[in-house]
């Protein structure tokens, strides 16, 4: 990043947080001339004060008032720092939440396909310290006073001698090349940290967070194990942050030798002057505070430049994040309304990202509006790549997929997503209440009318609040735990309150026992008339009630037809559901 970027980032971390925290800027300005008017009294005072003294004078009233006016104005100043210091406190967690939110909004934006890729989920960790930016305008204010103060003291030191103001700037550059330094190693080590935080943060989530992980680690002996991996972790990123603890401490320590070999020379030049005359006492703690303010507070700045550039790449991560949004076209299109629910499948063929081969071939499928369509198949064969790409969460790799003729890429996302629900064989259901799991804040339907359809009042009445029960006790000691089946009919009922034109199930009864598995899909394909529903499932029984079968080898269409037809073809379903009625039979 050159000069003129940097300044650019600079301008343009203050306006984020200008805009959304108008008292900061002024604040902090208020804070830099407070704090250089502090560091001028702190040099200039004491001065007056030994002169005072040196020459014997017996007014002390003077000296009292002159003492009580230095203490004055510096609580004054430490008054000023102190509230401004607890409003920053203030703005600085609010500001955090701000930003955690937006995150959490550009995130959930995403194409499905970018959230699974490990580069984003890097990114995103970086990006989430975009809360620590008010930092950067700390610094920022640290820098200003800094500059602003060294250069009224940098004055005085000129018309002493000049060669201090120079024996400074050695100092200062050799500081400035490890700052530089310290820096390209920060930006390259920024991403081999990003990286293993990505893998704590899962072990985290996992050991502390997830309560099936619980119960795999705990009915399988698995907690050695799992704490072998996490010290695994652990250790090598404690390895990380022990070689940059080396690293930096080695600058430190050159640092800190050259200004104390600074600190030196000045001393042993003013203290020959003060013993030949040339100053007084008073002249020469005046002149060494200065000198040694100088060379600490410059040094500072430049070691606040190094921390700044390390929190300007906070603001580059966020705004590549923004960018990375704005780049991708699926979060485009027209809000057009299809005249019609048909969709078609037009020679789509599909590979995951990252792999070289195809899970889906040359797929053409029409199905009508209100058409009840049942997808079979062994496992693996693309059956639920099939509704991932019906659901927009993946491109095809060629061909198209329209809905009422118009291409479903075309199709604003929230225009598209009114169009169709879907229960996935990984649903998630809120640790919110069942009413709140079930409408997804839409109030505008009949709930108990949807409750109906799968028998689900029982489960209600039997609930400690009725439909405000929570469906988990993080944050409601009251709350509860439902069955699998009980969980899945509460993903299903989600569906059907949507009451969407089309409706997508991808093994929606895998919990559920045979006989409920019928029943809900008799009651389902009652709500659905004259809507479109597209479901797969294993139990090929439920296929028989459907319009039509498309049956997938090997990520082609193998077979297409009614439950009769297929059967009379005698091809892979037939064989298939003939090898399950046995199986149930017997």
């Amino acid at each position: 990043m050159n000069k003129k970027q940097n300044i650019f980032t600079g301008f343009a971390i203050i306006r984020l947080i200008g805009q959304r925290e108008r008292m900061y800027i002024p604040i902090s300005l208020l804070k830099i001339s407070t704090q250089s008017a502090m560091t001028w009294l702190m040099v200039w005072f004491p001065k007056l004060f030994i002169e005072f003294l040196s020459d014997g004078q017996s007014d002390y009233v003077v000296l009292l008032k002159s003492i009580l006016v230095y203490i004055g104005l510096l609580g004054i100043v430490y008054l000023v720092r102190t509230i401004s210091a607890s409003y920053e406190r203030t703005v600085t967690n609010r500001f955090a939440k701000a930003m955690r939110k937006e995150i959490g909004s550009v995130t959930m934006k995403q194409p499905f396909w970018v959230i699974e890729s490990s580069e984003y989920r890097e990114k995103l960790s970086m990006a989430s310290n975009i809360g620590n930016i008010l930092g950067a305008v700390d610094i920022l204010e640290s820098i200003i006073e800094g500059v602003v103060t060294s250069l009224g003291l940098a004055a005085l030191l000129a018309q002493y001698d000049w060669k201090f103001c120079i024996l400074v700037m050695i100092t200062l550059s050799v500081k400035v090349l490890f700052v530089r330094i310290t820096v390209r190693y920060t930006q390259r080590r920024r991403i081999l940290y990003a990286q293993n935080d990505k893998v704590g943060n899962y072990l985290t989530s996992i050991a502390y967070n997830n309560p099936g992980a619980a119960k795999e680690i705990r009915v399988n002996n698995l907690a050695d194990w799992f704490l072998i991996k996490i010290k695994e972790y652990r250790n090598e990123m404690l390895a990380y942050q022990y070689r940059d603890f080396k690293v930096y401490a080695m600058f430190d320590i050159v640092s800190a030798a050259i200004m104390a070999g600074q600190t030196l020379v000045v001393l042993i030049s003013l203290a020959g002057r003060a013993i030949a005359g040339d100053i007084s006492i008073a002249d020469f703690t005046m002149y060494f505070s200065a000198i040694t303010t100088v060379t600490t507070t410059l040094s500072g700045v430049v070691s606040k430049f190094g921390d700044y550039s390390r929190q300007k790449l906070d603001y580059t991560d966020f705004t590549e994040l923004y960018k990375s949004l704005e780049g991708n076209a699926c979060l485009s299109g027209k809000k057009i309304t299809p005249a019609s629910n048909e969709i078609c499948f037009e020679n789509v063929s599909f590979m995951y990202p990252n792999t070289d081969r195809y899970v889906l071939h040359d797929i053409n499928v029409t199905i009508p509006q209100g058409e009840k369509l049942s997808i079979v198949g062994l496992n693996g064969v693309g059956k639920s790549t099939l509704v991932k790409l019906l659901c927009k969460f993946y491109k095809p790799s060629s061909g198209r997929i329209t809905v009422g003729g118009v291409d479903i890429w075309d199709i604003d996302n929230c225009e598209y997503y009114k169009l169709i629900g879907a229960v996935f064989q990984d649903y998630v259901n809120f640790a919110f209440s069942i009413k709140e799991n079930i409408i997804l804040g839409n109030a505008s339907k009949n709930l108990q009318a949807t409750l109906k359809l799968l028998d689900f009042k029982s489960v209600i009445d039997r609930m400690p609040k009725q439909l405000d029960t929570s469906m988990s006790r993080a944050f409601d000691s009251e709350g509860v735990n439902l069955s699998g089946g009980e969980e899945q009919k509460v993903a299903i009922l989600r569906s059907l309150y949507k009451g969407s034109p089309i409706t997508l199930l991808d093994e929606p009864t895998r919990a559920l026992d045979a006989r409920t598995e019928a029943e809900m899909y008799e009651n389902f394909f009652r709500m659905m008339k004259g809507k479109t529903a597209i479901y797969i499932s294993h139990r090929l029984a439920s296929s028989k009630v459907a319009d039509n079968i498309l049956v997938l080898v090997d990520g082609k269409v193998d077979d297409y037809g009614t439950h009769n037809q297929l059967m009379k073809n005698n091809g892979i379903y037939a064989e298939m559901y003939r090898k399950q009625s046995e199986a149930y039979s017997g």
